[in-house]
C-alpha cells in the first residue's frame, strides 16, 4: 500500500449509463485499495435519496470507498439521473472543498477543466483523459500540463500519446495503461429480474452490447442479420428513442432484438448467455484510433466467443484467432463468414473462450490502479 492521500473526482455524475462512468467507478474502488488515504468525491444529484445504495445497485458493487457528495446549484441538477450531468460550478466547489485538506492530497480526476483549475491552486493533480486533441476542451489539458503541480497525464492508447505530444505535453508526463474489468462480476453474474428478461428470445446467439453511436456501426451487424435469418441478434443499449426509430426502421426483420440501456451490473449475465459476443465500429472515424476497450474486456471476462473489428484501437490488445475473430470493420460479407466460423467450430470456440479469459485475468482493475499508484508515488 502506497502512502498516498488521493481523492477521486470523475466527470459528470455517477451514477451514469455512460461507459467512462464504469472506468470511473471501478478505478475508484481500486485505487482506494492501493492508498493509505482515498475519499471519491461526487456531484449529489437531485434524485439521489439513497445515494450509496443507488450507486452499489447501478453498478453491482458489494462496497464503496469513503465517498463524500457534494451539491450543486445550477440547472443541470435536475436533469435524468443516469444522464450524463456536467456542472462547471462544481469544479469551484471542489476546489473549496480541498482548501480544507492537508497540502499533501493528491487529485486524480477525468475532468480536464477540474484538473486545470486544481493546478492553477498549486493542486498536485493527475488527469487521466481518453479523447483526442480534436476534443474542443483538450486546450485544458495542454494549459493544465504546463503547471508544477500537475504530476501525470494517464491515457488508453500510444496513438493519443503522440497526439498530447505533438500538441506540446511533455512525453515523461504521460503514461499509457488500458482499461480494465472486474472478472469477479463474471462469477456469478446477477440475473436481470423477468420484466427485463420477458421480451428477449429465448436463445442469444449473437450479442452487442453498447452505446448506439454512428461510428459504432451497429448497422453492419443488422446487415450480418439479415444474411443469418436463422441465428437471433440481440442489441443491447443505448437511449430509449434510439431503440425506438431502430424498431421502426427494422421492423421487418423477426431475428433482430433492440433493447436499450439497462443497469450495468446485468451485463455480466446477458453476455454469459450469448452464443457469441459481437462488437462492431467504423473504421474511417477517429475514434477507431483510440476507442476505449473497456467493452472488450468485459467480452473477454465472459469467456464466450468473440468478433471484433480490425481496427487501430484493438492492435497490442488482442490477437486474431487467439482471443478473438478479426473481421473487415466495414465488409458485413467478412462479419458473417467469422460468425459461421465459430459456429461450425466447436474447438475453435472453446479455444477463443480460454485464450479471452486468460487475457482478462491479466488486465483488471486492481493491477491497473497498483501500476498507476506506482507512477503517482515516483512523481509525488
Amino acid at each position: 500500500m502506497k502512502k498516498l492521500d488521493l481523492i477521486y473526482v470523475p466527470y459528470g455524475n455517477i451514477p451514469s449509463r455512460y461507459a467512462h462512468s464504469v472506468n470511473s467507478i471501478n478505478m475508484a474502488l481500486a485505487l482506494s485499495k492501493q492508498v493509505s488515504k482515498f475519499e471519491l468525491v461526487l456531484q449529489k444529484h437531485y434524485f439521489q435519496v439513497n445515494k450509496r445504495e443507488q450507486i452499489k445497485d447501478w453498478y453491482g458493487l458489494n462496497e464503496l470507498p469513503k465517498t463524500t457528495f457534494i451539491n450543486r446549484v445550477s440547472l443541470t441538477f435536475f436533469k435524468k439521473i443516469y444522464d450524463f450531468v456536467y456542472d462547471p460550478i462544481f469544479n469551484k466547489k471542489i476546489c473549496a472543498y480541498l482548501k480544507e485538506r492537508n497540502s499533501k492530497t493528491i487529485v486524480y480526476t477525468r475532468c480536464e477543466s477540474l484538473a486545470l483549475e486544481c493546478v492553477n491552486k498549486g493542486i498536485r493533480t493527475v488527469l487521466e483523459y481518453h479523447n483526442d486533441k480534436e476534443n474542443p476542451y483538450f486546450k485544458h489539458v495542454v494549459s493544465a500540463s504546463q503547471k508544477p503541480s500537475f504530476l501525470m497525464l494517464v491515457t488508453i492508447h500510444k496513438s493519443l500519446k503522440q497526439q498530447y505530444v505533438s500538441a506540446g505535453i511533455a512525453s515523461s508526463k504521460i503514461v499509457i495503461f488500458e482499461d480494465a474489468v472486474d472478472v469477479n462480476r463474471y462469477t456469478n453474474p446477477v440475473k436481470p429480474p423477468y420484466s427485463l428478461l420477458k421480451k428477449h428470445p429465448p436463445t442469444i446467439d449473437v450479442l452487442y452490447t453498447g452505446s448506439l453511436y454512428d461510428y459504432k456501426n451497429v448497422e453492419l451487424l443488422i446487415e450480418a442479420a439479415k444474411l443469418l435469418p436463422h441465428l437471433n441478434f440481440i442489441i443491447q443499449g443505448g437511449k430509449k428513442e434510439q431503440v425506438e426509430a431502430y424498431r421502426n426502421k427494422e421492423s421487418n426483420l423477426s431475428n433482430v432484438f433492440f433493447f436499450s440501456h439497462i443497469p450495468n451490473k446485468f451485463i455480466p449475465f446477458l453476455q454469459k448467455q450469448a452464443r457469441i459476443l459481437v462488437l462492431t465500429h467504423q473504421d474511417e472515424c477517429r475514434q477507431s484510433k483510440y476507442t476505449s476497450p473497456i467493452k472488450l474486456y468485459e467480452y473477454l471476462a465472459a469467456k464466450r466467443p468473440i468478433l471484433a473489428p480490425d481496427i487501430k484501437a484493438f492492435e497490442g490488445v488482442i490477437s486474431h484467432n487467439v482471443h478473438a475473430l478479426l473481421y473487415d470493420a466495414n465488409n458485413v460479407e467478412s462479419l458473417v463468414k467469422n460468425i459461421n466460423k465459430i459456429t461450425d467450430n466447436l474447438n475453435l470456440a472453446k479455444h477463443l473462450c480460454e485464450h479471452a479469459f486468460n487475457l482478462a485475468q491479466e488486465n483488471t482493475w486492481h493491477k491497473r490502479a497498483a501500476l498507476i499508484c506506482n507512477q503517482i508515488s515516483l512523481r509525488s
